[in-house]
């Protein structure tokens, strides 16, 4: 196929010829005639020649439009991969604020009731105090009240024995009678005494143990209460976080697969690239040069959904958890 400089060279040339016989003077002999006429057929032949190979062969203008249209689809491609990746960002970011606003309406909640079980535990100290203030104020009640019958008694009986003994008129066969009973009048007394303060002191005991139950078994409720809260705060605590690390790989697979496929639709854009411009530069096709743009291609995306798949974690997981040597001589 003939070139453009070609065929302005040669119509260059043809236009030349015909100039130049055109010039010749009108005195030349009619011998000049004959090969003027063969010129004329020799151009007219190289004409027909030409316009022949116009017709059969092909333009380089029909050449350029394939890639062109080619390119044009290429770069629709790109454009609608950069659409998909520009949604897919939105809707993690979309599904990154959901998940934080439930993890912060879940942390209120249990804030919350806290607060809740807090007061309520600082009433129940409260309560608990108070009924041992109470306690205590009855075991000083119980002991002034044993302590002034004693004393009563011995004053009692002290002044009995004085007036038996101050009595005035008396002889001594009265004397031992009245002392006598004197002392069974006090004994009586002192004992009617010691039993109405040993009934009252008894009461005493019994409201004081009754309030020591009621106390110990209101400590009893607040503590299994407080277990129960913390037991469920616990299990609150750990629903949260098995939640978030469940949201979390669900994302995090999600997100390396749809990379891993935007990474092999780029590669795959790339390969037909390639292939286009190969084919627009008229580069022969050879099995090297196939090798040579298909390899590190292929190589590269049989490492991206190796490290893609759970394998590579596995293995991440594993090679963090072995010793290094650096480690080693830092212990040592």
């Amino acid at each position: 196929m003939l070139s453009s400089d070609d065929i302005s060279q040669t119509m260059q040339d043809l236009v030349a010829q015909e100039t130049g016989a055109l010039e010749q003077p009108a005195t030349e002999p009619l011998e000049s005639f004959p090969r003027q006429n063969s010129r004329q057929g020799a151009l007219s032949e190289r004409r027909h020649s030409l316009r022949q190979q116009r017709q059969t062969e092909e333009l380089p203008k029909i050449t350029s439009t394939a890639p062109t249209a080619g390119t044009r689809a290429a770069w629709k491609q790109v454009l609608h991969l950069r659409e998909a990746n520009r949604r897919l960002r939105d809707e993690l970011e979309t599904r990154k604020v959901e998940f934080e606003k439930e993890l912060l309406a879940i942390h209120k909640g249990h804030q919350q009731e806290i607060e809740y079980y807090q007061q309520h535990l600082q009433e129940a100290m409260n309560e608990s105090n108070r009924l041992r203030e109470v306690h205590l104020e009855l075991e000083l009640r119980y002991q002034e009240l044993y302590h002034s019958f004693e004393d009563a008694v011995s004053m009692e009986t002290q002044k009995r024995l004085a007036q038996a003994t101050q009595t005035p008129g008396t002889n001594a066969g009265e004397t031992p009678a009245l002392e006598q009973e004197a002392s069974q009048n006090s004994g009586y007394q002192a004992k009617e005494e010691e039993n109405k303060h040993l009934v009252e002191a008894m009461y005493l005991k019994r409201e004081v143990q009754r309030m020591a139950e009621l106390l110990e078994s209101e400590q009893q409720q607040i503590e299994e209460e407080r277990q129960h809260w913390l037991a469920m705060q616990a299990t609150v605590r750990e629903q949260a976080k098995l939640r978030y690390k469940t949201l979390h790989t669900r994302l995090g697979a999600r997100w390396r697969a749809r990379a891993a496929f935007i990474a092999i639709g780029v590669l795959a854009l790339l390969v037909v690239l390639q292939l286009l411009f190969l084919d627009l530069l008229r580069i022969p096709w050879a099995g090297s040069i196939a090798i040579a743009l298909l390899a590190p291609i292929v190589v590269c995306i049989v490492m991206a959904l190796i490290l893609v798949s759970p394998f590579s974690t596995l293995m991440q997981k594993y090679y963090a958890i072995m010793p290094h040597k650096k480690r080693v001589k830092q212990s040592a």
